[in-house]
Protein backbone atom coordinates (compact mmCIF):
# COMPACT_ATOMS: atom_id res chain seq x y z
CA UNK A 1 0.00 0.00 0.00
CA UNK A 2 3.02 2.41 0.48
CA UNK A 3 3.64 2.06 -3.31
CA UNK A 4 0.33 3.03 -4.15
CA UNK A 5 0.01 5.88 -1.69
CA UNK A 6 3.50 7.15 -2.92
CA UNK A 7 2.27 6.47 -6.83
CA UNK A 8 -0.75 8.86 -6.25
CA UNK A 9 0.55 10.90 -3.85
CA UNK A 10 3.36 11.89 -7.25
CA UNK A 11 0.71 11.96 -9.70
CA UNK A 12 -1.72 14.35 -7.70
CA UNK A 13 1.41 16.41 -6.95
CA UNK A 14 2.12 16.40 -10.44
CA UNK A 15 -1.79 17.16 -12.10
CA UNK A 16 -2.03 19.76 -9.44
CA UNK A 17 1.58 21.72 -9.83
CA UNK A 18 0.79 21.69 -13.76
CA UNK A 19 -2.84 22.92 -13.93
CA UNK A 20 -1.66 25.63 -11.26
CA UNK A 21 1.41 26.44 -13.62
CA UNK A 22 -0.79 26.90 -16.77
CA UNK A 23 -3.86 28.51 -14.65
CA UNK A 24 -1.14 31.07 -13.36
CA UNK A 25 0.41 31.65 -17.02
CA UNK A 26 -3.07 32.30 -19.09
CA UNK A 27 -3.59 34.60 -16.19
CA UNK A 28 -0.37 36.66 -16.07
CA UNK A 29 -0.57 36.52 -20.48
CA UNK A 30 -4.13 37.95 -20.51
CA UNK A 31 -3.05 40.80 -18.20
CA UNK A 32 -0.34 41.60 -19.47
CA UNK A 33 -1.63 41.67 -23.27
CA UNK A 34 -4.69 43.79 -21.50
CA UNK A 35 -2.37 46.67 -19.75
CA UNK A 36 0.38 46.34 -22.53
CA UNK A 37 -0.61 49.92 -24.23
CA UNK A 38 0.08 51.56 -20.86
CA UNK A 39 3.48 50.51 -19.94
CA UNK A 40 5.48 53.27 -21.29
CA UNK A 41 8.11 55.63 -20.34
CA UNK A 42 11.78 54.80 -19.68
CA UNK A 43 12.75 51.24 -17.50
CA UNK A 44 9.02 50.06 -18.36
CA UNK A 45 10.33 46.79 -18.43
CA UNK A 46 12.21 46.42 -15.65
CA UNK A 47 9.30 47.62 -13.85
CA UNK A 48 6.88 45.17 -16.18
CA UNK A 49 9.14 42.40 -14.85
CA UNK A 50 8.86 43.59 -11.17
CA UNK A 51 5.33 44.43 -11.02
CA UNK A 52 4.40 40.38 -12.56
CA UNK A 53 7.20 38.65 -10.38
CA UNK A 54 5.11 39.99 -7.41
CA UNK A 55 1.77 39.18 -9.67
CA UNK A 56 2.99 35.50 -9.99
CA UNK A 57 2.91 35.05 -6.03
CA UNK A 58 -0.22 36.53 -5.50
CA UNK A 59 -1.81 34.91 -8.31
CA UNK A 60 -0.39 31.80 -7.39
CA UNK A 61 -1.52 31.84 -4.06
CA UNK A 62 -5.04 32.50 -5.06
CA UNK A 63 -5.11 29.81 -7.84
CA UNK A 64 -3.55 27.02 -5.40
CA UNK A 65 -6.75 26.09 -4.24
CA UNK A 66 -8.27 25.84 -7.61
CA UNK A 67 -5.51 23.78 -8.96
CA UNK A 68 -5.90 21.51 -6.42
CA UNK A 69 -9.08 20.50 -6.75
CA UNK A 70 -8.16 19.78 -10.60
CA UNK A 71 -5.21 17.68 -10.05
CA UNK A 72 -7.62 15.52 -7.78
CA UNK A 73 -10.19 15.15 -10.86
CA UNK A 74 -7.36 14.87 -13.23
CA UNK A 75 -5.11 12.02 -11.47
CA UNK A 76 -7.26 9.73 -10.82
CA UNK A 77 -9.54 10.06 -14.36
CA UNK A 78 -6.34 8.88 -15.80
CA UNK A 79 -5.97 5.81 -13.33
CA UNK A 80 -9.85 5.25 -14.30
CA UNK A 81 -8.63 5.70 -17.78
CA UNK A 82 -5.82 3.23 -17.51
CA UNK A 83 -8.22 0.79 -15.68
CA UNK A 84 -6.50 0.71 -12.45
CA UNK A 85 -9.47 1.88 -10.64
CA UNK A 86 -11.31 -1.22 -11.35
CA UNK A 87 -7.96 -3.39 -10.38
CA UNK A 88 -7.53 -1.40 -7.27
CA UNK A 89 -11.51 -2.33 -6.56
CA UNK A 90 -10.92 -5.67 -7.10
CA UNK A 91 -8.51 -5.72 -4.25
CA UNK A 92 -11.02 -4.48 -1.93
CA UNK A 93 -9.39 -0.54 -2.08
CA UNK A 94 -12.11 1.61 -0.70
CA UNK A 95 -12.72 5.66 -2.49
CA UNK A 96 -11.73 6.96 1.06
CA UNK A 97 -8.54 4.93 1.24
CA UNK A 98 -7.49 5.62 -2.23
CA UNK A 99 -8.42 9.63 -1.77
CA UNK A 100 -6.79 9.35 1.40
CA UNK A 101 -3.16 9.84 -0.36
CA UNK A 102 -4.08 13.12 -2.22
CA UNK A 103 -5.89 14.62 0.93
CA UNK A 104 -2.40 14.46 2.73
CA UNK A 105 -0.67 16.63 -0.60
CA UNK A 106 -3.73 18.51 -0.10
CA UNK A 107 -2.62 19.06 3.47
CA UNK A 108 0.53 19.75 3.45
CA UNK A 109 -0.18 22.06 0.05
CA UNK A 110 -2.60 24.13 2.80
CA UNK A 111 0.11 24.27 5.38
CA UNK A 112 2.33 25.65 3.43
CA UNK A 113 0.10 28.13 1.70
CA UNK A 114 -0.97 29.49 4.90
CA UNK A 115 2.80 30.58 5.27
CA UNK A 116 3.34 31.76 2.37
CA UNK A 117 0.06 33.79 1.78
CA UNK A 118 1.16 35.70 4.77
CA UNK A 119 5.15 36.24 4.24
CA UNK A 120 5.30 36.24 0.57
CA UNK A 121 2.02 36.64 -1.11
CA UNK A 122 1.03 39.83 1.08
CA UNK A 123 4.07 41.61 0.76
CA UNK A 124 4.16 40.98 -3.37
CA UNK A 125 0.32 42.35 -3.49
CA UNK A 126 1.31 45.38 -1.84
CA UNK A 127 4.88 45.91 -3.81
CA UNK A 128 2.35 45.50 -7.12
CA UNK A 129 0.05 47.80 -6.09
CA UNK A 130 3.06 50.29 -5.37
CA UNK A 131 4.54 50.15 -8.89
CA UNK A 132 1.50 49.99 -10.98
CA UNK A 133 0.23 53.12 -9.22
CA UNK A 134 3.36 55.20 -8.84
CA UNK A 135 5.18 53.47 -12.41
CA UNK A 136 2.43 53.64 -14.59
CA UNK A 137 -0.22 55.69 -13.15
CA UNK A 138 -3.02 53.30 -12.76
CA UNK A 139 -4.73 53.89 -9.75
CA UNK A 140 -8.12 52.34 -9.63
CA UNK A 141 -9.62 52.40 -5.86
CA UNK A 142 -5.86 52.69 -4.53
CA UNK A 143 -7.25 56.32 -2.87
CA UNK A 144 -9.98 54.42 -0.96
CA UNK A 145 -7.39 52.57 1.21
CA UNK A 146 -4.88 54.95 0.72
CA UNK A 147 -5.81 58.24 1.80
CA UNK A 148 -3.65 60.18 3.66
CA UNK A 149 -6.87 61.97 5.44
CA UNK A 150 -7.82 59.77 8.56
CA UNK A 151 -11.10 60.82 10.50
CA UNK A 152 -11.38 58.70 14.45
CA UNK A 153 -13.39 58.72 17.27
CA UNK A 154 -12.84 59.56 20.86
CA UNK A 155 -15.84 59.56 23.16
CA UNK A 156 -17.48 62.92 22.34
CA UNK A 157 -14.36 64.18 20.25
CA UNK A 158 -14.09 63.41 16.55
CA UNK A 159 -10.63 63.76 15.23
CA UNK A 160 -9.04 64.37 11.83
CA UNK A 161 -6.00 64.32 10.72
CA UNK A 162 -4.37 65.13 7.51
CA UNK A 163 -0.40 63.41 6.85
CA UNK A 164 2.42 62.92 9.21
CA UNK A 165 5.59 64.72 9.97
CA UNK A 166 8.21 62.66 11.24
CA UNK A 167 6.51 61.68 14.54
CA UNK A 168 3.77 64.39 14.43
CA UNK A 169 0.92 64.05 13.10
CA UNK A 170 -0.41 67.67 10.83
CA UNK A 171 -3.26 69.17 9.95
CA UNK A 172 -5.17 68.18 13.01
CA UNK A 173 -9.11 69.20 13.63
CA UNK A 174 -10.92 68.02 16.75
CA UNK A 175 -14.39 68.67 16.99
CA UNK A 176 -16.26 68.24 20.51
CA UNK A 177 -20.10 67.05 20.13
CA UNK A 178 -22.57 68.24 22.77
CA UNK A 179 -24.93 65.46 22.53
CA UNK A 180 -26.86 66.03 26.39
CA UNK A 181 -30.46 66.11 26.16
CA UNK A 182 -30.69 64.17 22.87
CA UNK A 183 -28.95 67.28 21.30
CA UNK A 184 -26.62 66.62 19.17
CA UNK A 185 -24.42 69.79 18.52
CA UNK A 186 -20.80 71.25 18.02
CA UNK A 187 -19.80 72.32 21.20
CA UNK A 188 -15.98 73.17 19.95
CA UNK A 189 -14.06 73.03 17.36
CA UNK A 190 -9.82 73.23 17.46
CA UNK A 191 -7.79 73.16 14.59
CA UNK A 192 -4.05 73.20 14.90
CA UNK A 193 -0.67 72.53 12.36
CA UNK A 194 0.49 70.19 14.16
CA UNK A 195 0.11 66.92 17.07
CA UNK A 196 3.36 66.08 18.96
CA UNK A 197 3.81 63.37 21.56
CA UNK A 198 5.40 64.73 24.85
CA UNK A 199 7.09 62.48 27.26
CA UNK A 200 4.70 60.69 29.62
CA UNK A 201 2.07 59.90 27.23
CA UNK A 202 0.84 63.47 26.66
CA UNK A 203 0.22 65.51 23.39
CA UNK A 204 0.41 68.65 22.85
CA UNK A 205 -1.45 70.92 19.70
CA UNK A 206 0.61 73.62 18.08
CA UNK A 207 -0.49 76.91 16.71
CA UNK A 208 -4.02 76.07 17.95
CA UNK A 209 -7.14 77.70 16.92
CA UNK A 210 -10.55 76.93 19.20
CA UNK A 211 -13.87 77.91 18.30
CA UNK A 212 -16.46 77.49 20.98
CA UNK A 213 -19.78 77.14 19.40
CA UNK A 214 -22.49 78.27 22.87
CA UNK A 215 -25.87 76.86 22.91
CA UNK A 216 -27.44 80.94 22.12
CA UNK A 217 -25.37 80.84 18.54
CA UNK A 218 -22.10 83.11 20.04
CA UNK A 219 -19.51 81.96 18.51
CA UNK A 220 -15.93 82.38 20.33
CA UNK A 221 -12.59 82.42 18.85
CA UNK A 222 -9.54 81.68 20.85
CA UNK A 223 -5.40 81.11 19.40
CA UNK A 224 -2.51 79.03 21.25
CA UNK A 225 0.86 78.76 20.56
CA UNK A 226 0.97 75.77 22.06
CA UNK A 227 -2.53 73.49 24.05
CA UNK A 228 -2.59 70.19 25.74
CA UNK A 229 -4.89 67.63 23.83
CA UNK A 230 -5.04 64.93 27.03
CA UNK A 231 -2.74 61.65 27.37
CA UNK A 232 -3.52 58.80 25.01
CA UNK A 233 -1.44 56.30 23.88
CA UNK A 234 0.08 57.01 20.63
CA UNK A 235 -1.08 53.59 18.87
CA UNK A 236 -4.24 54.70 18.99
CA UNK A 237 -3.42 56.80 15.83
CA UNK A 238 -1.26 54.62 14.62
CA UNK A 239 -4.00 53.37 12.20
CA UNK A 240 -1.96 51.34 8.81
CA UNK A 241 -3.69 52.98 5.24
CA UNK A 242 -3.59 50.06 2.79
CA UNK A 243 -5.95 47.04 1.96
CA UNK A 244 -6.26 44.36 4.59
CA UNK A 245 -5.48 41.23 2.02
CA UNK A 246 -2.18 43.22 1.73
CA UNK A 247 -1.68 43.05 5.87
CA UNK A 248 0.11 40.17 7.05
CA UNK A 249 -1.40 38.30 10.33
CA UNK A 250 0.34 40.39 12.87
CA UNK A 251 -0.41 43.96 11.06
CA UNK A 252 -4.29 42.86 10.68
CA UNK A 253 -4.74 41.70 14.48
CA UNK A 254 -2.83 45.32 15.63
CA UNK A 255 -4.83 47.48 12.97
CA UNK A 256 -8.28 45.63 14.40
CA UNK A 257 -7.31 46.13 18.41
CA UNK A 258 -5.97 50.19 17.38
CA UNK A 259 -9.49 50.25 15.35
CA UNK A 260 -11.67 49.56 17.88
CA UNK A 261 -10.38 51.82 20.49
CA UNK A 262 -10.70 54.20 17.94
CA UNK A 263 -14.86 53.18 17.01
CA UNK A 264 -13.58 52.31 13.30
CA UNK A 265 -14.91 50.07 11.04
CA UNK A 266 -13.06 46.71 11.35
CA UNK A 267 -15.32 44.05 10.00
CA UNK A 268 -12.94 43.94 6.14
CA UNK A 269 -9.87 43.54 8.81
CA UNK A 270 -11.30 40.70 10.63
CA UNK A 271 -12.66 39.09 7.72
CA UNK A 272 -9.39 39.34 6.13
CA UNK A 273 -7.83 37.90 9.29
CA UNK A 274 -10.06 34.82 9.16
CA UNK A 275 -9.80 34.30 5.18
CA UNK A 276 -5.86 33.98 6.00
CA UNK A 277 -6.30 30.83 7.78
CA UNK A 278 -9.45 29.81 5.78
CA UNK A 279 -8.69 30.17 1.75
CA UNK A 280 -5.11 28.02 1.67
CA UNK A 281 -6.88 25.18 3.60
CA UNK A 282 -9.94 25.92 1.00
CA UNK A 283 -8.04 22.91 -1.74
CA UNK A 284 -8.44 20.23 0.99
CA UNK A 285 -12.28 19.51 1.35
CA UNK A 286 -11.79 20.59 -2.56
CA UNK A 287 -9.26 17.71 -3.40
CA UNK A 288 -11.70 15.52 -1.28
CA UNK A 289 -14.61 17.56 -3.50
CA UNK A 290 -12.54 16.24 -6.60
CA UNK A 291 -11.96 12.84 -5.54
CA UNK A 292 -15.85 12.11 -5.28
CA UNK A 293 -16.03 13.56 -9.11
CA UNK A 294 -13.80 11.24 -10.69
CA UNK A 295 -15.21 8.27 -8.36
CA UNK A 296 -18.36 8.65 -8.77
CA UNK A 297 -20.79 5.65 -10.11
CA UNK A 298 -21.29 5.30 -13.57
CA UNK A 299 -18.78 8.30 -14.48
CA UNK A 300 -17.82 8.33 -18.15
CA UNK A 301 -15.40 10.27 -20.06
CA UNK A 302 -12.11 11.28 -19.74
CA UNK A 303 -9.73 14.13 -19.61
CA UNK A 304 -11.79 16.72 -21.18
CA UNK A 305 -14.88 15.29 -19.15
CA UNK A 306 -12.53 15.78 -15.53
CA UNK A 307 -11.05 19.28 -16.46
CA UNK A 308 -14.74 20.50 -17.23
CA UNK A 309 -15.85 18.41 -13.66
CA UNK A 310 -13.14 19.90 -11.95
CA UNK A 311 -13.91 23.53 -13.67
CA UNK A 312 -17.61 23.45 -12.36
CA UNK A 313 -16.45 22.35 -8.67
CA UNK A 314 -14.19 24.95 -8.69
CA UNK A 315 -16.42 27.58 -9.95
CA UNK A 316 -19.26 26.75 -7.91
CA UNK A 317 -17.17 27.00 -4.67
CA UNK A 318 -15.30 30.17 -5.66
CA UNK A 319 -19.02 31.39 -6.43
CA UNK A 320 -20.44 30.21 -2.76
CA UNK A 321 -17.19 31.28 -1.39
CA UNK A 322 -17.85 35.38 -2.39
CA UNK A 323 -21.51 35.33 -1.98
CA UNK A 324 -20.36 34.47 1.57
CA UNK A 325 -18.32 36.98 2.02
CA UNK A 326 -20.39 39.76 0.68
CA UNK A 327 -22.78 38.88 3.29
CA UNK A 328 -20.31 38.98 5.97
CA UNK A 329 -19.16 42.57 4.47
CA UNK A 330 -22.56 43.78 4.69
CA UNK A 331 -22.95 42.39 8.02
CA UNK A 332 -25.66 40.05 7.14
CA UNK A 333 -23.89 36.89 8.18
CA UNK A 334 -20.88 36.05 11.16
CA UNK A 335 -17.18 36.90 10.49
CA UNK A 336 -16.43 33.05 10.58
CA UNK A 337 -19.49 31.88 8.24
CA UNK A 338 -18.02 34.17 5.35
CA UNK A 339 -14.48 33.09 5.85
CA UNK A 340 -14.73 29.42 6.59
CA UNK A 341 -18.73 28.79 5.02
CA UNK A 342 -17.52 27.72 1.31
CA UNK A 343 -14.57 25.51 3.32
CA UNK A 344 -17.36 23.70 5.30
CA UNK A 345 -19.76 23.14 2.40
CA UNK A 346 -16.97 21.66 0.10
CA UNK A 347 -15.97 19.11 3.00
CA UNK A 348 -19.48 18.09 3.25
CA UNK A 349 -20.11 17.35 0.07
CA UNK A 350 -16.53 15.54 -0.42
CA UNK A 351 -17.48 13.30 2.60
CA UNK A 352 -21.29 12.51 1.23
CA UNK A 353 -19.84 12.48 -2.33
CA UNK A 354 -16.79 9.78 -1.23
CA UNK A 355 -19.23 7.40 0.76
CA UNK A 356 -21.47 7.16 -2.64
CA UNK A 357 -18.07 6.89 -4.40
CA UNK A 358 -17.62 3.67 -6.46
CA UNK A 359 -13.99 2.08 -8.09
CA UNK A 360 -15.99 -0.16 -10.61
CA UNK A 361 -19.18 0.68 -12.89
Amino acid sequence: MRILDRHLAAAYAAAASACLTGLAVIYLLVDFVDRARLFTGPGWARAALELYAAKLAVVGWQLAPAALILGAVIALSGLRGRGELAALGALGVSPARLAAPLVAVALAAGAGLWWFGDAVAAPAERRAEEITVRRFQLWGDWALYHSRQRWYRDGARLWRIAGEDGGAFTGVTILEIDDAGGAFRLARRTDAARLVAEPGGGWTLDDATVRTFAKDGTVTEARRARLSAGHFEPERFRVRAGRPSQLRRRELDEQIAARRQLGLPTREFELARAQKDAYPLLGLPGCALGAALALRRNRRGGLTAAIVEGTAATAAIWALATVLRALALSGHLPVAAGAWGALVVAAVAGAVGLARARLTR
